[in-house]
């Protein structure tokens, strides 16, 4: 990934992250990345299963901390990662 296309996920990152963020508390909790990808499902509805467990996983990974919430650092850090 050149400078350029990680810039762009990077602001693609924070985009979704203050979309996610329903509350506008600076974080995202399980219950918010679940409740996002539920709504943002697309396709057959026996993907859904696998879309949730690959939300959830991927909360696990981008939870350094293991605070059960995600800060903005930590989303775009995994989001960023997940596209090289």
């Amino acid at each position: 990934m050149d400078d350029s296309q990680r810039a762009h996920a990077e602001l693609e990152a924070k985009r979704l992250f203050r979309e996610m963020d329903t509350n506008g508390d600076g974080s995202l909790t399980v219950r918010e990345v679940m409740e996002y990808t539920s709504r943002h499902h697309q396709g057959a509805s026996h993907e859904w299963p696998a879309s949730m467990q690959n939300a959830l996983d991927g909360f696990i990974a981008a939870d350094l901390d293991s605070s059960l919430s995600l800060t903005e650092e930590e989303f775009v850090q995994h989001y960023v990662q997940s596209q090289a």
